[in-house]
């Protein structure tokens, strides 16, 4: 099941973006049962991000 979508894997938004707190995050979802797989943002778009960083998404998976 999808989770949440993020726009940057490798910044920390956690104060405005709980979803970011890995430690908040495994409170509710032991990391077990997630997976964050990386891709090139939608038809590469950027977002004025430098080339490095990626989008992500958070994927569930039942145990």
């Amino acid at each position: 099941m999808f989770l949440a979508y993020f726009y940057d894997s490798k910044i920390n938004k956690s104060v405005m973006y709980p979803i970011y707190n890995m430690e908040l995050r495994n409170r509710y979802f032991p990391e077990s049962t997630y997976q964050i797989k990386e891709f090139e943002g939608i038809n590469q778009i950027k977002y004025g991000y430098q080339d490095e960083e990626n989008d992500a998404v958070l994927i569930y998976k039942k145990i």
